[in-house]
């Protein structure tokens, strides 16, 4: 990108410049007798490093104050080093070591030398180098060093500091607080400069998990800033955070300290304490740095405005305003001496006062009146950067394009496909970067100095964040007092902070989500919601994605995620954190393409024990080697190390905390007395908490009943109240039996003596979760579920069984308000009666409510079919229960003893004696049963065999009773006129969809009769023509179901009958299948040759003359006469043959006649499918009279 010479960093290097210095250093290292390469022995890789012989900023070693960052970024200030000797040389201890000269000197003789090299380097190489060296020293400066707290080279002492110190020495720990402005900050960067003299390493950071990262490693000293923990506003404060704090202060290790700043209002809100000394975190109290101190106020001033040109009056007000008492802090001091007003007109004590005070509200109604672009400058900065992340040049330009971008997110059309973004494959596979100008910068770098001289925002190491946490604070209220209008502008930008190259940013602005939402009227919540989802769903970074995915469903019950409601759900269900990943350049990298096979293999045994050396010497470790690391230990390949799942438990990343939840539980007994248990069991994500399930169910066996006993409680606490938890435990909840799901235990690591123990703890869980999982979220997986019960019956305690059928029945009365009820899902009396055989008493109270006369007559009647199978295990009582919903008058009743008499046993004789008022009636044969049933109840009993309603479907009976199957066929072979069609309509579908062998020859004597006894054949034939047509029919049983119509019809010299109406609805018996298998069974006495194709000339010639076309050489005159004539058929009749259709295809295909003629013969309408929708439009079934489909309240 251009930018002007005042825009250039001191890491903006040139092209030419790397190219030359790359050229020079033959491939080695400048360090005199070093023989470090820089490029990898594959020619890609680079391992050597751009340095500053001059530092590039002032926390550097050897930094130049009157060098420009143009001198900086120069040849002749650049030297090439390996990383070993650029860790060295930039280590401040050894700044008196080596000095310039001897870095020039160094350089100078290297590249004067004879090493020979055959490295050839191109621009394309050079520069992507050089972005990436600007990535690596980005991650380096935006930890506030490695180098030096940046501290305010004015600040003053203030006689408190060797008192803190002390207090940081002896209890680890220092707790700093006050009132906004008070100088937290900048008091905990000179005690921690203290301690970088001392040889500590420095970091300052945001969150508790980044601190804990930094602090809970041994093997160096090192002191940490954490800043703002809680949040700079009571809005906005993160009570979560208190009980990581308390966490990581019992475990910095000894030789580590920590300091926390916060607002004195915060700390007040969080502890809901209205006494500082009640507010303490582990016995560690708080300073309060709020002074009214008059001399160490003055000297500050005076310090601050020393050399700035404000007027000498407004100085003397202010000191005198110190004088006065008036409440006025360090930071508001430093503010004011930056304001423009103090050096263009005399204010008056009042203005300079309010001035002072910072208040929110007025500058962002000040920067609001500015008018232009100004107000929308401070809302992008707000969106993804903070006082440690900010933005450089790059990232401005491209967020503040007015479209909406989706740069860093997988291109839709490529998930599908086996190419990645851009087309190339998986080895060619890069990230998206940014174009080299989107001519942006020059519409803001007004607004970018303005906010750089009030002091709101400064540019560090190439990157603009800003100044103090208030003034962040700034941009998120001016969201709020910005007209609907801008909001609405703002959209884009939010879209291109998410989708930035900048994963830092984006993962940061994804994270702001909420606030966003809070913020917005509903039309921009909905267009918020859509980006968050598009980035959840295509984001390549992957923590970013997460974090949209947990934003999304935080609030997946909220109308305005409708539309992705589903989606959402199942994505939680189905570990939405389980994609493709891969990594490039050390990156977690989120794509569809990913090999799967990269999440199996991590370390082998060596690089495993180089990975845990690293570790405890204190060395930073790449998420790509911790990720790699663990799955060495899921292997099996090393053993787990408690220090390696202790660093990633402080990874961004929810798919390494994943696995580190999951390998800490699954060796917990192990690894008992580390911080991890409660650290895991308060992640905000609800993967990393159902990974820690999975481990605990997983090691079990391994445990002491005492640490079991522990973790039950702990995990039952969140299925009592965590209804996310809930859902994204569901399948594993749900499928508990299954073994080879990715969310299923591996019941073969499981030794059949400790399956129980297992089941029993999930029966446990189970009952709460049935509580607080949605009805309205479906299981996952119903087939699994009903398998999984009929396992679990068998295993848990009674008392288990009672609780889950009490609770399970209540998820499905509240799912049968709305949709029908899973026949999977109905086995439940069963799995009740089976749970409880040997305490059948603790079922008592329960079972009635599996008959209450507001459930569904399909629920009911599968319920009392279903204790037939358990009949001799039921007690008195229970079966008269039965009996009496039986011969109650509920409305439904008729429909009931339908479904009974459907059971594919028969029913017990107290249950016929309920129906039939006989207690033998159904060991009559069929003639006489046919007779003496009530023929309503016959028709019903007929009805719900055939099973034609979806609600009959679910109950699982319909064509089961081999009695009814029996009834139906006897009525249609002796031309009964109780539902005649119907029945024949069942037997021919059974007949032609393939039969038993042992009862063919019963199908066939059967249709024989059915066919020859009928009184009406038009009907039969119908009904023959939709069933063939409809179903993909078995050859030999279809062709003898055409041989016996043929042979009647022959026989009794009516063949035209049959001819003329099967060519009338030829189409209608291809529906379903080929017409090739359609003339197989048809092709009997020569049917097809004598009687079908005489009742279809016009058919048979435009079949004869496109095969003509086809495989005849014609003339192009006779092609044109053989089309013409083609036409002319098809307008006197439809082409009913879909060959002559493929015949046309396979001309055009080969070009057999000229594209003229093709094209007349393609606009011959093709009429086939319409007329077999027509033909074969099922008509819409009413519902069943008095049946209820759905729980009446």
């Amino acid at each position: 990108m251009n930018f002007t010479s005042s825009n250039i960093g001191p890491r903006d290097y040139k092209v030419s410049d790397i190219k030359r210095l790359f050229a020079l250093s033959k491939n080695q290292c400048s360090k005199p007798g070093c023989n470090g390469h820089l490029i990898a022995e594959d020619g890609i890789t680079v391992i050597g490093k751009i340095c500053h012989i001059e530092a590039a900023n002032k926390k550097g070693p050897r930094f130049n104050d009157d060098m420009t960052n143009d001198e900086r970024r120069s040849f002749n200030n650049l030297i090439l080093l390996c990383d070993e000797h650029h860790q060295i040389i930039d280590n401040k201890i050894n700044e008196s070591k080596y000095q310039k000269e001897i870095l020039q000197d160094w350089k100078k003789n290297h590249t004067s030398g004879k090493i020979e090299s055959d490295f050839i380097f191109d621009e394309e190489f050079i520069t992507r180098f050089i972005v990436e060296t600007k990535k690596y020293y980005h991650k380096i400066d935006s930890l506030d060093g490695p180098y030096k707290p940046q501290g305010s080279e004015r600040y003053i002492e203030r006689g408190i500091e060797s008192e803190l110190i002390k207090i940081l020495y002896e209890k680890k720990v220092l707790l700093l607080t006050g009132v906004s402005f008070c100088g937290k900050s900048e008091i905990a960067k000179q005690i921690a400069d203290y301690f970088f003299t001392k040889d500590y390493l420095y970091k300052r950071v945001l969150n508790t998990r980044e601190a804990s990262t930094f602090l809970e490693s041994i093997g160096t000293n090192r002191v940490c800033i954490l800043e703002d923990p809680f949040g700079h506003t009571i809005e906005n404060e993160n009570r979560s955070e208190l009980r990581l704090i308390r966490d990581l202060f019992n475990n910095i290790p000894k030789n580590n300290l920590l300091i926390i700043t916060s607002r004195k209002e915060i700390i007040h809100s969080i502890f809901n304490e209205p006494n500082l000394d009640d507010c303490k975190i582990n016995n560690n109290k708080w300073h309060d740095l709020t002074t009214n101190e008059v001399v160490f106020l003055k000297t500050l001033w005076k310090k601050q405005t020393k050399d700035l040109s404000i007027r000498k009056e407004n100085i003397d007000k202010v000191l005198r305003i110190i004088e006065s008492g008036k409440t006025i802090q360090a930071g508001q001091l430093c503010h004011i001496a930056k304001l423009e007003k103090l050096t263009s007109k005399i204010l008056t004590d009042e203005e300079l006062y309010q001035l002072a005070q910072v208040d929110i509200d007025d500058i962002c109604n000040d920067i609001i009146q500015k008018g232009g672009s100004l107000w929308k400058t401070l809302a992008i900065l707000g969106f993804g950067s903070n006082t440690k992340d900010g933005l450089s040049y790059e990232d401005l330009d491209y967020i503040s394009q007015d479209s909406l971008e989706y740069l860093s997110l997988e291109i839709q059309s490529s998930r599908f496909t086996s190419k990645s973004f851009g087309g190339q494959d998986r080895k060619e596979f890069k990230l998206p970067t940014y174009e080299e100008n989107y001519n942006n910068i020059s519409e803001i770098q007004d607004d970018l100095d303005f906010l750089e001289q009030r002091g709101y925002i400064k540019f560090t190491n190439d990157i603009f964040t800003y100044s103090h946490p208030h003034y962040l604070e700034i941009s998120k209220t001016l969201l709020r007092k910005i007209t609907v209008a801008k909001k609405q502008k703002l959209i884009p930008q939010i879209c291109n902070t998410l989708s930035c190259t900048n994963s830092d940013i984006a993962f940061n602005c994804s994270k702001n989500l909420e606030y966003l939402l809070n913020t917005f009227e509903e039309k921009i919540q909905k267009d918020l919601v859509t980006i968050a989802y598009n980035v959840s769903d295509r984001s390549f970074y992957p923590k970013v994605a997460d974090q949209c995915a947990l934003f999304l469903t935080k609030i997946y019950k909220s109308h305005l995620v409708n539309d992705y409601k589903s989606d959402i759900i199942f994505k939680l269900q189905s570990k939405s954190e389980e994609y493709g990943i891969m990594f490039l350049e050390e990156e977690p990298v989120r794509w569809n393409q990913a090999d799967f096979l990269d999440r199996l293999f991590g370390l082998n045994k060596q690089e495993f024990l180089k990975l845990t050396t690293n570790l405890s010497n204190d060395k930073f470790l790449t998420t790509e080697a911790v990720w790699k690391g663990l799955l060495a230990i899921k292997n099996a390949t090393a053993d787990v190390d408690i220090n390696l799942l202790e660093y990633a438990s402080k990874s961004n990343e929810v798919f390494v905390r994943n696995l580190c939840s999951y390998l800490y539980f699954l060796n917990v007994q192990k690894l008992n007395d580390s911080f991890l248990k409660d650290k895991l069991l308060t992640d905000e994500h609800p993967s990393v908490l159902f990974h820690g399930l999975q481990g605990f169910f997983q090691g079990i066996p391994n445990n002491s009943k005492y640490l079991n006993k522990e973790l039950t409680e702990r995990f039952y606490y969140f299925f009592k109240n965590d209804e996310i938890f809930c859902i994204r435990a569901s399948i594993l909840m749900s499928n508990f039996a299954t073994d080879y799901a990715t969310d299923s235990i591996k019941w073969k690591k499981i030794t059949d003596n400790k399956r129980k123990w297992l089941w029993k703890v999930w029966a446990k869980f189970f009952i709460q979760f049935l509580k607080v999982f949605p009805p309205d979220v479906r299981f996952a997986h119903t087939p699994r579920f009903s398998g999984m019960m009929q396992e679990a019956k068998n295993i848990i305690y009674p008392y288990q069984g009672v609780g889950i059928a009490k609770e399970m029945l209540k998820r499905l009365k509240e799912i049968a308000k709305s949709r029908l009820i899973d026949n999977f899902e109905m086995h439940l009396i069963d799995f009740l009666i089976e749970s409880t055989s040997d305490e059948r008493d603790l079922r008592k109270s329960l079972i009635k409510n599996f008959f209450d006369a507001k459930l569904p007559t399909y629920f009911v009647g599968h319920n009392i079919v279903w204790t037939f199978g358990q009949w001799n295990n039921l007690l008195d009582y229970e079966k008269q229960i039965v009996y009496n919903v039986l011969k109650s008058d509920r409305e439904d009743s008729r429909w009931l003893k339908a479904i009974v008499l459907n059971n594919r046993f028969l029913p017990p004789e107290l249950i016929q004696e309920a129906i039939f008022d006989n207690s033998k009636f159904m060991q009559n044969n069929l003639e006489w049963l046919i007779k003496n049933i009530d023929e309503s109840l016959l028709i019903d009993t007929i009805t719900v065999h055939i099973g034609n309603d979806s609600a009959l479907q679910e109950s699982g009976l319909p064509g089961s009773s081999k009695w009814v199957r029996d009834l139906i066929y006897y009525i249609a072979r002796n031309n009964l006129p109780i539902t005649y069609e119907r029945c024949i309509s069942l037997f021919i579908v059974h007949f032609i969809n393939s039969v038993p062998k042992d009862e063919l020859n019963f199908y066939k004597k059967a249709w024989k009769e059915i066919y020859t006894n009928s009184n009406d054949k038009n009907s039969i034939l119908n009904i023959v023509l939709k069933k063939v047509g409809s179903s993909s029919f078995c050859i030999y049983e279809t062709s003898f179901l055409f041989e016996i119509i043929i042979k009647y019809h022959m026989e009794n010299n009516n063949i035209k009958l049959l001819s003329s109406k099967l060519a009338e609805n030829f189409e209608a018996l291809s529906y379903f299948t080929s017409e090739r298998d359609v003339f197989r069974v048809l092709n009997s006495e020569r049917f097809i040759e004598e009687h079908l194709f005489p009742e279809m000339p016009i058919q048979w010639q435009i079949l004869n003359l496109l095969l003509s076309l086809e495989k005849e050489n014609l003339t192009k005159e006779e092609n044109e006469i053989y089309v013409g004539e083609i036409i002319r058929l098809s307008n006197l009749e439809d082409i009913k043959l879909q060959r002559a259709f493929n015949i046309i295809t396979s001309l055009k295909v080969a070009k057999s006649i000229d594209e003229v003629q093709i094209k007349k013969l393609q606009k011959i309408p093709n009429k086939i499918k319409g007329k077999q929708e027509k033909f074969h439009k099922s008509t819409k079934r009413d519902r069943l009279n008095n049946f209820k489909y759905f729980v009446q309240e």
